[in-house]
């Protein structure tokens, strides 16, 4: 039997071997194939990819030609592009010139370059000064050609003063020099006349100018003829280029001139900006593309390495066709060898059995008398246990027997000596007031002797007054009102009259008039007393109604203080905190009332003492059971549950930063919260609105740009639809 199952599982491990072989094969070639597959899969989808972009590729190279194409068009269009925006710069400048012009023309200002350099030369001397034209001018009657005998002098510069240092080679006439003969406001044969609609101040000036004109017509050393100046010293044409100024018609044409040459500006700029713009988009289209035609040129320029991959994709095919194959054989005989593995297998368990079997055969007659042994040995300690369990209950009653009897001995034993303490106490007390009745026998008997002393003396000195006094004391013993005093009241009177009696004896210079004084006195004393009494009744019913209306705040404040204890809490557990409002009042030294407010507040589940976030504005402390933003978030939702148990309501509430201290998820749930709970506009000031979900919480934002090196800001508006 043993070599027989020696034999077996020799084979069996054989059998495990090869099986175990072909496994190892077969994961290797699973491997491969995994791996060959993965690989053809990137070739196919790189294949792909490729004749994608190839397709891709050959339409570009087809619309763009080539780069070195697509570069001379770039180089084309940047020289165009350049030379067109020159010229749209000039136009511009000469458009500007034009409508500066216009302007002047508009404005009656049809002035030269040097004429206006003149007149700014003036202007910052604070002089004043006058253009030919600006004070005269043509006649109705005159044709345009007849301002030509005025060129050598028409843009002459008039100004209020007797010397000056000219800025340019224009005439500079200074008009207190010049005095005329006589008051004209025309010259009929020169066909110029004082310049309609002008100022009256500035008509003195322009009759002078008009006087000015025709000394230059008239026979002498100066004369003006067909617009050219001649003096001694030579002759002298025209000051600037030829243009009609002195005549409204001549301004007239100008101005449609002007207007005419702008409008074919603008046409002509317009026009250049649409094909700059073209030709701009072109240049950017072109540029983005010329690095993917260089692209394209590349790729077609790499034909052998598509080829290659294509090859290597059939050769990967084959191999994983030839791989799948032997997995397959393999596959088959690893099926073989685990078919005589378990065939094997329940062999070995089979013979292994009956070998077991004659074994423990041998082995079960020790093991059943052994077993017998145990159980006769286990019921005597069985027995043993159940006497032991008995002997334990007895004892356990017997002691408890023993200690209830033991607390009731000693609570009798605390009796007694409590007895014994009372009693000891009762007796020194007993003792102490005996000695205390001796000790005061004995002064009361000192006491009488003394009394008995003083009466006799009283009784020679002023009998009259002792016999008063004794029937007096004996009526009140007949009335038995003395009986009710004490020894203690009777002791002080006794004091207060021997005090009184010594000083009556002593007292010297008495005045008669005291009685009657003594009556004066005490009518005034009685009237004020009336007075003060009144007073006292209107005081205590002052007191009586500043108590009511005292409780009547106390109550409203009470009440107000709840509401808003009430909205406080619930707005505090929404963010998982709990918070209570208290308050209390008191009077300071000038018995003015103060009162205050308590913020206290707590994080949910904490075990401390509410945290009072109102004393750092009070005293200046710190928090310490908070931070700084819960501090702030505290206020935030105090002042919001403030706001709603206000009894007006405004139309707009302001908040200064309120977000400063508070992180971003805080800050967004208290503004909802301030949306949702009053209602109204909001108007906030904040550093953080620059975040996008914050500001989308806004229907208008005005945003603030500051920049330091210019004293100005810039606030920028922005308006959300929707």
């Amino acid at each position: 039997m043993k070599e027989q199952l020696a034999e077996t599982k020799q084979q069996l491990s054989e059998a495990i071997r090869e099986k175990e072989l072909r496994e190892q094969e077969q994961r290797k070639c699973n491997g491969s194939k995994d791996q060959r597959i993965m690989l053809i899969s990137e070739l196919k989808v790189e294949i792909d990819r490729d004749k994608k972009m190839e397709l891709e590729h050959k339409e570009r190279l087809a619309q763009y030609k080539s780069s070195h194409f697509v570069q001379e068009r770039l180089n084309q269009l940047d020289s165009s592009i350049q030379r067109e925006k020159d010229q749209l710069h000039g136009q511009r400048q000469e458009m500007g010139q034009l409508e500066e012009e216009l302007v002047r023309l508009e404005q009656a200002q049809d002035w030269s370059v040097r004429q206006m350099e003149s007149l700014d030369f003036f202007r910052v001397k604070g002089v004043q000064a006058f253009t030919l034209s600006e004070l005269v001018e043509l006649d109705a009657s005159a044709h345009l050609k007849w301002e030509e005998r005025f060129d050598a002098i028409k843009y002459t510069i008039f100004f209020d003063g007797m010397m000056t240092e000219p800025p340019n080679d224009l005439y500079h006439v200074p008009l207190r020099k010049v005095v005329p003969d006589r008051s004209i406001t025309e010259l009929p044969d020169l066909h110029v006349k004082v310049k309609e609609g002008l100022e009256e101040e500035w008509v003195p000036y322009a009759m002078k100018a008009l006087w000015w004109i025709e000394q230059f017509f008239i026979d002498g050393m100066f004369q003006t003829r067909h617009g050219v100046l001649i003096d001694p010293m030579g002759i002298r044409g025209s000051q600037e280029k030829g243009r009609y100024i002195l005549s409204e018609r001549a301004l007239r044409l100008r101005k449609e001139k002007l207007t005419q040459q702008i409008d074919d500006l603008k046409r002509r700029s317009e026009e250049l900006r649409e094909r700059i713009g073209q030709s701009t988009q072109e240049y950017q289209t072109l540029s983005s593309m010329i690095q993917r035609v260089r692209e394209s040129e590349a790729f077609m320029t790499k034909e052998y390495e598509r080829t290659e991959r294509i090859r290597k994709f059939d050769d990967e095919n084959v191999r994983v066709l030839e791989l799948k194959d032997r997995i397959q054989q393999l596959e088959q005989e690893r099926i073989r060898y685990n078919e005589e593995e378990v065939r094997l297998s329940r062999l070995e368990q089979e013979l292994q059995v009956e070998s077991d079997f004659y074994v423990q055969l041998g082995q079960l007659k020790d093991k059943y008398e052994a077993l017998n042994e145990s159980k006769r040995h286990l019921n005597d300690l069985k027995a043993q246990l159940e006497k032991l369990e008995i002997q334990l209950e007895q004892a356990e009653e017997r002691l408890n027997r023993l200690g209830r009897e033991r607390k009731k001995k000693e609570r009798e034993l605390g009796d007694v000596r409590d007895l014994k303490e009372q009693q000891e106490r009762n007796l020194n007390q007993m003792s102490k007031q005996l000695e205390n009745t001796i000790d005061n026998r004995n002064v009361a008997q000192q006491e009488r002797i003394s009394s008995i002393q003083e009466i006799e003396e009283v009784k020679q000195l002023i009998p009259d007054i002792y016999n008063e006094v004794v029937a007096t004391h004996t009526s009140n013993l007949a009335e038995s009102s003395l009986s009710k005093r004490t020894i203690s009241e009777l002791r002080q009177g006794r004091e207060k009259g021997k005090i009184e009696f010594d000083y009556a004896r002593q007292e010297q210079g008495i005045d008669p008039a005291a009685p009657e004084n003594y009556r004066v006195v005490q009518e005034e004393y009685e009237r004020l007393q009336n007075e003060y009494n009144r007073t006292k009744v209107l005081f205590e019913e002052d007191q009586i109604r500043t108590d009511e209306l005292k409780n009547a705040l106390e109550t409203t404040i009470n009440m107000r203080v709840l509401e808003i204890r009430q909205r406080f809490s619930s707005y505090m557990s929404l963010f998982q905190f709990e918070g209570e409002i208290d308050w209390e009042s008191y009077e300071d030294r000038k018995q003015r009332t103060h009162f205050n407010l308590f913020i206290k507040a707590r994080k949910e589940g904490h075990r401390g003492a509410l945290e009072d976030v109102s004393v750092k504005a009070r005293g200046g402390k710190v928090g310490k059971g908070v931070s700084g933003g819960e501090e702030s978030l505290s206020s935030l939702l105090f002042a919001l549950a403030l706001l709603q148990n206000l009894q007006t309501a405004p139309g707009f509430i302001v908040l200064d930063e309120f977000d400063s201290a508070l992180d971003e998820q805080r800050k967004l749930k208290v503004f909802d919260l301030y949306v949702h709970e009053l209602e109204r506009k909001l108007i906030i000031l904040t550093p953080k609105s620059h975040e996008p979900s914050y500001l989308e919480r806004f229907y208008k934002a005005y945003i603030v740009h500051h920049d330091p090196t210019v004293p100005r800001s810039k606030v920028t508006g922005i308006v959300r639809r929707g």
